[in-house]
């Protein structure tokens, strides 16, 4: 009898090898050289995104930390490469990496102006300067799959929630050691889940981003005093922020978009526990206002 495929072999099957990464040397958030060399073994989930923009990056960097929270392997690595090495310098990536609740896994690395763009091309991805203030760069917003060998195995939408679902289970394949983190259960730089309720819906909040996006007006509406306050939508409705709305904006948020923003926020409904959702919601309405 034939023995049962192991995770390597099933992935092997079901992933193809798309192309190699190839060389690099680039400059981290402590100014040191980080190569290609230091991710063989590991298998990692890359993007490209630039820190100050306000449109496309914020929800990749955002879906980042989705997946940094769902995937619990010690093994797994993450890496965010800028393509905008002049503005994006060490100190810039620091403060990027700790707005957005960074953990020892995700390595965010700059290439040397001169070669951002050989390294992106290499890669396949396009991208290109433009005189439009809130999206001075054009570019990808896909996630890359790489395996232990440096080899991308597959390509995912980051704004399909089902995209993103497909690249935790491939993850699975690569690293037979991945499990998902849906239950709120310990992994690498998640939350205490002995917390329940309005605590546990800050950690949740920290952990997913959610206060690197709302501590800055140009991609998230403030949040102080929240709970009860009139909200007014894109399409002129006036809601009230109860705990209906609130739980309707994490789980649809593309319908509950506040007026003068961008769609920016993930549909978290695909990534937590209805539990945690509750969490969220009981934070959300905790928040004091600005004036207490």
């Amino acid at each position: 009898m034939a023995s049962a495929p192991t995770a390597v072999g099933l992935a092997d099957r079901r992933l193809p090898v798309l192309s190699e990464v190839p060389p690099f040397a680039f400059t981290n958030v402590d100014g040191r050289s980080i190569d290609a060399s230091v991710l063989r073994g590991h298998v990692w989930i890359a993007d490209f995104i630039f820190t100050r923009c306000v449109t496309m990056c914020p929800i990749t960097t955002a879906k980042m930390s989705v997946l940094r929270r769902s995937i619990r392997s010690a093994d797994v690595r993450f890496v965010s490469f800028s393509i905008d090495p002049e503005y994006d310098t060490p100190a810039i990536l620091r403060a990027y990496a700790s707005r957005w609740n960074a953990d020892p896994r995700w390595l965010l690395l700059s290439p040397p102006p001169g070669e951002v763009t050989a390294f992106a091309t290499a890669m396949n991805v396009p991208f290109e300067r433009t005189a439009m203030p809130l999206e001075p760069i054009l570019h990808t917003s896909l996630f890359f799959l790489i395996d232990q060998r440096g080899r991308v195995r597959g390509l995912y939408a980051s704004l399909d929630d089902a995209a993103v679902l497909r690249l935790v289970a491939d993850a699975i394949l690569l690293d037979a050691s991945v499990e998902t983190a849906r239950d709120g259960g310990p992994h690498p730089g998640a939350e205490q889940t002995v917390l329940r309720g309005a605590a546990r819906g800050q950690t949740l909040f920290q952990a997913l981003g959610c206060a690197a996006c709302h501590a800055d007006p140009k991609t998230g509406p403030p949040l102080a005093g929240l709970a009860g306050r009139a909200v007014r939508l894109e399409g002129g409705a006036t809601v009230s922020a109860d705990a209906s709305y609130l739980r309707r904006s994490l789980v649809a948020p593309a319908e509950q978009v506040v007026s003068g923003y961008n769609p920016l926020m993930p549909a978290y409904g695909s990534y937590l526990a209805p539990a945690e959702l509750d969490d969220l919601v009981a934070y959300l309405q905790s928040i004091p206002s600005a004036s207490n």
